[in-house]
């Protein structure tokens, strides 16, 4: 098991260095890049609307991957002192990977539970001591998932929870480990243009996450089209804010 895991963390670390080098040549030459797009753009509100896009991804971006980080740095450690106490091989190794995959949305703490599982079935004679290092992680990714991040994360950043799946399945896909680790950044960005693009209100609509309770069918069927929602503009011989005098 370890000589596995050992062997995709090869390919992972080549991958990893990879990005790191592009994001290096990417952040060195991010004034170039930026004053060639705003050159590009013909109209002066259109210039404007996509600096304050790209700064308001950057803030997003920035305080998503801190408040991340130091929770799945703890999700590591707790998870590496839980197979210290269950006495799995390799407890440094395990919530390096835990921390790791953490990044990953849905994908990631199912792959480590996964591992998990094969490394008890590999490691343990009995049953409970097989299901233990699986259990515990799932546990403190449970508490993790619906209580830590929605408390720290979910104050400044809502997204769909569908988007960031298809998002997670798209670029790792495309890209590996490494698309699955930067799936949710890109869509920060891409929520970020829409909310600056009229033409794509609809799918700024499905990207953004809704936690209020939708309503009902019956409901929707009762609203009137949009055009009859339009508000109408008061007559011209009434004054806004005054009641209209009818002649006596």
């Amino acid at each position: 098991m370890t000589g596995t895991v050992l062997g995709h963390s090869v390919s992972f670390v080549v991958s990893a260095a990879a990005t790191v080098i592009l994001l290096y040549f990417l952040l060195a030459s991010e004034h170039w890049m930026l004053s060639r797009i705003v050159e590009a753009v013909p109209r002066r509100r259109a210039r404007a609307l996509m600096l304050s896009g790209v700064r308001a991804a950057q803030r997003q971006i920035g305080r998503y991957l801190f408040a991340l980080g130091c929770i799945n740095t703890v999700v590591g450690l707790l998870t590496g002192l839980s197979m210290w106490y269950l006495n799995l091989p390799n407890p440094l190794l395990w919530g390096v990977i835990a921390g790791v995959l953490s990044f990953v949305p849905y994908i990631g703490p199912l792959i480590m539970t996964g591992l998990l599982l094969m490394a008890g079935i590999s490691s343990f004679d009995s049953v409970p001591d097989m299901l233990a290092p699986a259990l515990v992680f799932m546990l403190i990714h449970t508490v993790e998932a619906n209580v830590v991040s929605p408390w720290i994360v979910g104050q400044r950043l809502s997204l769909s929870p569908i988007s960031v799946f298809l998002s997670v399945m798209f670029w790792g896909w495309l890209w590996g480990i490494v698309g699955a680790l930067i799936a949710v950044p890109v869509l920060i960005a891409l929520c970020n243009f829409t909310q600056r693009t009229r033409r794509f209100q609809l799918l700024r609509r499905f990207l953004e996450g809704n936690h209020t309770r939708p309503p009902s069918l019956r409901l929707l069927l009762r609203l009137p089209p949009p055009a009859a929602r339009v508000r109408r503009a008061p007559p011209k011989n009434v004054l806004p804010g005054r009641a209209r005098i009818e002649p006596s």
